[in-house]
């Protein structure tokens, strides 16, 4: 049966949305590509001196969660919630680890 030209340009009609459908999602995917930045992280050294001596921060962290493990009985991956206080003037490290605190000389 032939087509009628009613049939055609319907046809053609849908063709054409289908076209534009497509090339507008590419061009959406593109857009949202490349307006993602990638992400960064920054790392940040801290370093802690007090007469003549010297000591980093992340040493002093890894330094009182090893004692908060050891004195409670925990593994060192339990520690979640750490604040480190430093006292350079007082030769000392103290902690609260999980809600628990505790103390440790600074520089050892």
């Amino acid at each position: 049966m032939p087509r009628t030209k009613e049939t055609k340009d319907n046809a053609t009609k849908t063709e054409r949305v289908v076209k534009r459908s497509k090339s507008d999602t590419e061009s959406t995917v593109a857009a949202k590509a490349s307006a993602k930045r990638p992400y960064t992280r920054k790392t940040v050294q801290l370093h802690i001196q007090f007469a003549n001596q010297e000591c980093e921060a992340k040493a002093l962290a890894d330094r009182a969660i090893a004692a908060w493990s050891k004195k409670n009985g925990r593994k060192k991956t339990d520690a979640k919630d750490i604040h480190l206080y430093v006292k350079p003037e007082e030769n000392m490290l103290y902690y609260v680890i999980n809600e628990i605190p505790g103390s440790l000389s600074l520089f050892s």
